[in-house]
């Protein structure tokens, strides 16, 4: 009856409409039982084969490997395109918590018709399991989908019960990954995208190759820094893997093989784009016009991307699109969109259209903290606009915030201070926030919880910051537990940090802290803390 992919690990999508065209979801099962199945749609690598040929021979582009065409068949706004593809699916768990094991799991699923992996074992120890490891790897080349390794998961469901969550991941499960695919191809160029905060990500074009089961053109270097370190040219040769199997990247260059013809990479003094002096920020380099086309165009992929508004189906192919066509000048013009004026592009029909625009629709209501994150404020993230929102209530009050209230609020030092304070007081932004809130309703911020004990609770002043990872809590777990008692986090360690919890394998956090003289709690101490 319903089907949705897990989204933010609260909320995700419906894409009934699209799952019900796969053959291989049951419309009816053996037996009437109610029930949630988690699982996965898949598609078929003779598939993926056919697809690309139907794309060549319309004379459109590849798409570059299988898991990016089942996830966009499955969010398609036209269920008639997902039906004319051969996706598969293999169901992985059942949500009952009556059930003893997962084998059960399986077991049951099979019974009621539904579709599991037939080759999924049951191990009774280690060893078993660097056996079954052993023998998919071998099998791996021969299966008709692909995959970057196994999950192993505690069989008895009473104990991964007790085991609990991190975020979307069960903590009695774990990924035993392959070793990433590598292969060697020749760097032609390096080519510069400027991004949503104006920085420079150099991306190097690569002579075509295929390495796991995809053809890669394109790697980043991420950096001028990273350039340096592996001591790149053009025209050199270089080994490069996918990274779990999907994202390239350049791991070290054969520089034996140079024929003294390769180039020197220098980055542009000049933004590409529109021309503006480039600016140095740290390991950065960044185009400092905030109205740069370029960032323009990130800043809206940012605006409608699921941690700000959150729009389904509408990705950056589409916005390329409205933009080049003229439908669009700013975010803001996505919630005046007609039905009539997007079925005047091309492949966009009447219901698919409208599909849309019921969607952009419904997306007219926003929280504080997705709607300052949306905005693309430079060095703003999901916590930091969060914290703001939470800090000072309402966007009238962050709007007109001094220097001195935005450095009150926790984890906001002088470079987010001046980001914040810079960006509202620019004519541009104002006048686009002015459009904006004309089609758009902010929801009020809920009152904040009543801290543990009551009054200002226990940690009432007192600002942490997290590094390393904790054995008993996620992250965001140990963050609630501190803002629930009163105090506050951070991401950056300052003077006015007043502890640094250090977990296992902590970062350059720890040496800060210890330079600034801030004290430093191991888990056990933050844990004793907390009750």
């Amino acid at each position: 009856t319903r089907a949705t992919p897990r989204g933010d690990g609260a909320t995700g999508e419906d894409v009934t409409h699209t799952v019900k065209t796969i053959r291989d979801i049951p419309q009816k099962l053996t037996q009437p039982v109610t029930l949630i199945v988690a699982g996965e749609v898949w598609l078929s690598g003779n598939e993926f084969a056919r697809i690309n040929r139907e794309q060549a021979e319309r004379g459109e582009k590849a798409y570059a490997n299988p898991l990016n065409v089942a996830a966009g068949s499955v969010r398609q706004l036209d269920p008639k395109i997902t039906a004319g593809r051969s996706l598969d699916f293999f169901a992985y768990a059942l949500v009952d918590e009556t059930v003893p094991t997962h084998a059960e799991e399986y077991r049951r699923l099979r019974e009621w018709g539904i579709k599991t992996n037939p080759k999924g074992q049951v191990a009774a120890d280690l060893p078993a399991v660097e056996k079954f490891y052993r023998a998919v790897e071998k099998l791996r080349p021969k299966l008709d989908y692909e995959i970057d390794g196994i999950v192993v998961s505690v069989n008895d469901n009473e104990l991964v019960r007790a085991a609990g969550v991190v975020g979307k991941t069960p903590r009695a499960a774990v990924a035993y990954k392959f070793p990433a695919a590598e292969t060697t191809t020749v760097v032609e160029k390096i080519i510069v995208q400027v991004g949503r905060t104006g920085a420079l990500t150099p991306v190097a074009t690569l002579r075509p190759v295929r390495v796991g089961g995809v053809t890669v053109k394109h790697a980043t270097l991420h950096n001028a820094d990273e350039i340096k370190r592996l001591g790149l040219k053009i025209g050199d040769t270089v080994v490069i893997s996918r990274a779990g199997d999907v994202i390239p990247r350049v791991l070290r260059v054969l520089a034996e093989l140079r024929t003294g013809r390769e180039k020197n990479f220098k980055m542009p003094k000049h933004c590409p784009f529109d021309g503006s002096p480039i600016v140095r920020d740290g390991v950065a380099y960044r185009c400092p016009n905030p109205a740069c086309g370029a960032r323009h165009r990130e800043n809206l992929y940012h605006f409608v991307s699921r941690p700000a508004f959150n729009f389904d189906g509408l990705g950056p192919k589409i916005i390329d699109r409205l933009l080049d066509e003229g439908l669009i000048t700013d975010a803001a013009d996505l919630f005046q969109l007609e039905t009539g004026e997007l079925r005047t592009l091309e492949r966009f029909g009447e219901k698919s259209a409208q599909n849309l625009v019921n969607e952009i629709q419904a997306r007219r209501r926003v929280t504080l903290p997705r709607l300052i994150y949306a905005l693309g404020i430079l060095h703003v993230g999901e916590e930091t606009a969060r914290d703001l929102a939470e800090h000072l209530g309402d966007l009238a009050k962050i709007q007109t915030a001094p220097m001195e209230k935005l450095l009150a609020v926790p984890g906001v030092g002088e470079v987010v201070a001046k980001s914040v304070h810079d960006w509202f007081r620019r004519d541009a932004n104002r006048q686009f926030l002015a459009k904006l809130l004309k089609l758009v309703t902010v929801e009020k911020m809920p009152a904040p919880p009543t801290p543990a004990g009551g009054g200002g609770g226990k940690l009432a002043g007192q600002t942490f910051v997290l590094t390393g990872t904790l054995a008993a809590l996620g992250r965001g777990e140990a963050k609630a537990k501190i803002r629930a008692r009163g105090g506050a986090t951070s991401e950056t360690v300052s003077a006015k940090t007043n502890f640094v919890v250090a977990g296992e394998n902590p970062g350059g956090k720890l040496a800060k802290a210890q330079a600034l003289g801030v004290k430093i709690l191991t888990e056990a101490e933050f844990l004793k803390m907390l009750k």
